[in-house]
């Protein structure tokens, strides 16, 4: 059987896939399993064990769609999962003309209407919800794990001495840390090296080295990789991190972490209990703008960081595969509750 799966974007999105391609590719008599990317993305992908072919999206190349549609009738898939559950997507599938086009059944924009199997998926969390729709097109009930490419470190970069890394950006203004609270956690981390990656404007910062802007995909992945913990705003970069298993705190302010947050066993999410969290926005309208992440307390963040590369040392050696048993066990969650001072905040923010 040839299975054409349909997941375009976005970063983070892709990764929440990779388990539920895993589980595909794995199924009794799939012989070959084909990704339908958006260009950008294809390198997260590319060169994984369980993708056969890496089908790239012309999104913004509208004269290469003639040529993309023609290609995917020729390959006369038997199966096409569309899992980013959009027009768009189901369109995809539908101009394969599969003879069975599969996908949740509360996909938005109309897509549930050009699917011939409509799965339930009720989990919350993106992970699970891909896991629970390809369950019911036969795959198996095994441990999650996420195939992902070879990784290279980029040139100039050394992995010694050891580092933490912090990613500050999301396309979503109100996700990411302005360049104050950056700072902060930087002098929070010291004499620790640290490492700022991501994709965005930012200045050189003190006692820090600046990746930004400076890495492919996969050197971004490498970089994480080899980190020995990792501080980042709910953005791809997280999801990443928590795929490899690498110890890592997520910044969470406007968006639901039980949907989108991280899920490994060494990962935990900080954020403030305020009446506008969490908005969905990407325009801050609280009255004292982004105060959902600049108020944060950096030494708090820190020390959650250092409890889980503490809890990750003492775990028994794993293989380079992340893998996170089949029921996600429900990351640490920390809410502290707005306070007047840095030091009343922190008092709240204790490990369990």
């Amino acid at each position: 059987m040839k299975i054409l799966l349909v997941k375009p974007s976005s970063l983070g999105d892709i990764i929440h896939a990779l388990p539920a391609a895993a589980a595909l590719r794995n199924m009794p008599g799939v012989e070959r399993l084909d990704w339908v990317i958006n260009h950008e993305l294809a390198p997260v992908i590319e060169g994984s064990p369980v993708v056969s072919n890496v089908i790239h999206f012309p999104r913004r190349n509208l004269r290469a769609l003639p040529g993309f549609l023609i290609n995917l009738r020729r390959q006369r898939y038997d199966l096409a999962v569309d899992l980013q559950g959009l027009l768009r997507s189901a369109l995809i599938c539908a101009a394969a003309r599969v003879r069975t086009i599969a996908g949740v059944a509360d996909a938005r924009e109309g897509a549930a209407l050009f699917y011939r199997q409509k799965l339930a998926a009720t989990s919350r969390h993106a992970v699970l919800r891909n896991i629970e729709a390809v369950q019911q097109l036969g795959a198996a009930h095994a441990p999650l794990h996420f195939p992902l490419p070879p990784l290279g470190l980029p040139a100039g970069f050394e992995p010694d001495p050891p580092y933490i890394v912090l990613h500050p950006h999301s396309k979503w203004p109100t996700k990411s840390l302005a360049h104050g609270v950056v700072k902060k956690i930087v002098e929070a981390l010291e004499p620790q090296r640290v490492v700022i990656v991501g994709r965005g404007e930012f200045a050189p910062l003190q006692g820090s080295e600046n990746w930004t802007n400076r890495t492919s995909l996969t050197e971004l992945l490498a970089i994480l990789r080899h980190a020995r913990g990792v501080i980042s705003t709910d953005s791809g970069p997280l999801h990443m991190a928590c795929a490899l298993d690498v110890p890592t705190v997520a910044l969470f302010g406007p968006t639901v972490p039980q949907k989108t947050g991280p899920w490994s066993e060494h990962s935990a999410v900080v954020r403030l209990r305020l009446p506008c969290v969490p908005c969905q926005s990407r325009v801050c309208a609280w009255k004292e703008p982004h105060a959902c992440l600049s108020q944060l307390p950096p030494h708090a963040i820190v020390r959650e960081l250092h409890r889980l590369i503490g809890k990750k040392q003492s775990a028994p050696p794993q293989n380079n595969t992340a893998v996170v048993p089949k029921n996600l066990p429900g990351t640490s969650r920390h809410e502290m509750p707005a306070a007047d001072t840095q030091r009343d905040a922190e008092a709240t923010a204790e490990p369990r």
